[in-house]
């Protein structure tokens, strides 16, 4: 049973990290639509924002419980947003 749950954790990160790319592609096309200069402000947005969630989805998720929860949140969808 346990190779069926780390399977499905696998699987269930790789689907947290497309839409990770999903949501950084637009946040990148909203910000383009407002800034057109030399500095790369879309990447200094997407950093900064998924570094402090990241740090907040890991002290909210420090139960031992939540280990699932921060796979997919901290290495699937924020890894795939930044």
């Amino acid at each position: 049973m346990a190779a069926v749950n780390r399977l499905l954790i696998a699987l269930g990160v790789g689907a947290m990290g497309a839409l990770g790319a999903g949501g950084r592609y637009i946040v990148v096309e909203w910000v383009a639509r407002w800034w057109r200069g030399p500095v790369p402000v879309a990447t200094l947005i997407i950093n900064v924002s998924g570094a402090f969630a990241l740090g907040v989805a890991t002290t909210a998720l420090t139960t031992p419980g939540g280990l699932a929860a921060r796979l997919l949140i901290g290495a699937g969808f924020l890894g795939g947003y930044t």
